[in-house]
């Protein structure tokens, strides 16, 4: 199931933009010349929607999942140490541009949500200007942002 988020977050087709390639130096290591500083390994494909137009549970979601949070942002993926990371959002693109190509199987997209309970008002405020930054980072990465309710 594919939720769209309020009119204030939909980002045209909600297709981000193309990142760039990453830049080769022959004194990188083989490790770092698999993905950039600047995005996502150019190996990890578009988003694949006949891979997960159809899931209808969080819990059977493949791709990184991000919760935006009043502190910043929650990475949930299985290739992360616990299965979770919360981040601040500068911290959000390495997160991601971190994670191991098989982490991505549905391709350039992941689930993204809001937190479902807030402990205060003062929270909202900060969840909406984490969200917007979140789909920030999540465009300038090429990363479509499958947003789900709380």
């Amino acid at each position: 199931m594919s939720c769209s988020p309020p009119s204030a977050w939909r980002l045209p087709g909600q297709l981000m933009a193309v990142s760039r390639s990453p830049r080769l130096d022959r004194n990188r290591t083989s490790q770092s010349l698999a993905t950039s500083e600047d995005g996502l390994n150019p190996k990890i494909r578009a988003a694949i929607h006949s891979k997960f137009d159809d899931i209808l549970d969080a819990a059977n979601w493949l791709n990184p999942q991000v919760i935006v949070v009043p502190k910043g942002v929650e990475v949930r993926s299985a290739s992360l140490a616990g299965g979770t990371r919360t981040a601040r959002l500068d911290e959000l693109r390495r997160v991601l541009v971190g994670l191991p190509i098989s982490a991505w199987p549905y391709g350039r997209v992941v689930l993204v949500t809001e937190i479902g309970l807030v402990g205060r008002l003062d929270d909202l405020e900060l969840i909406e200007r984490n969200r917007d930054e979140a789909a920030r980072v999540l465009k300038a990465l090429a990363i479509e942002a499958n947003w789900w309710p709380a």
